[in-house]
C-alpha cells in the first residue's frame, strides 16, 4: 500500500490530490511504525488551549473541544497526533525555544489550520 501511495504522490499533478495522498501516507507510516510515548512525555501536552483541552486518562491522551465528547489521541510522530474519531483532522503541538508546549494547532486534511495558544500554567 505504501509503495502504491508513494508512486501516486510522485505522479500527482493536482496539488489538492497530492496533499490528500500525502495525508494518507503520513497516517500509513504511523501505523507501520507506531510511536510510543512515556507517561512523562504525554504530560507535557496536558493543558487548556483556547476552547480545546488535552488530558490523560487511563494512560491515554485525549482531546476535547468545548462540550463535545472527548476523543482518544494517538501519536503519529513528534508533536503530531491523530484522533480515533476523525480521519480528516489531526493535532500538532508547537513548542517554544525552551521546549515547552505553547500552542495547539488543529490541522485539517484540506490544509487548513486553526491554532490556539496555551492558556494554562502548563508544565
Amino acid at each position: 500500500h505504501r509503495l502504491a501511495l508513494e508512486k501516486l504522490v510522485a505522479e500527482a499533478k493536482d496539488d489538492d490530490h497530492k496533499a490528500a495522498l500525502e495525508w494518507t501516507m503520513v497516517g500509513l507510516r504511523a501505523s507501520e511504525s507506531p510511536v510510543v510515548l512515556t507517561p512523562a512525555a504525554l504530560e507535557a501536552y496536558v493543558g487548556v488551549y483556547g476552547p480545546r483541552k488535552i488530558f490523560v486518562e487511563g494512560g491515554s491522551m485525549h482531546y476535547q473541544r468545548g462540550e463535545r465528547a472527548p476523543s482518544a489521541l494517538y501519536p503519529i510522530h513528534k508533536d503530531l497526533f491523530g484522533l480515533d474519531a476523525f480521519d480528516n483532522f489531526r493535532l500538532r503541538f508547537e513548542r517554544d525555544a525552551n521546549g515547552r508546549v505553547v500552542t495547539l494547532v488543529g490541522v485539517y486534511e484540506d490544509g487548513r489550520e486553526d491554532a490556539n495558544p496555551r492558556n494554562d500554567a502548563g508544565s
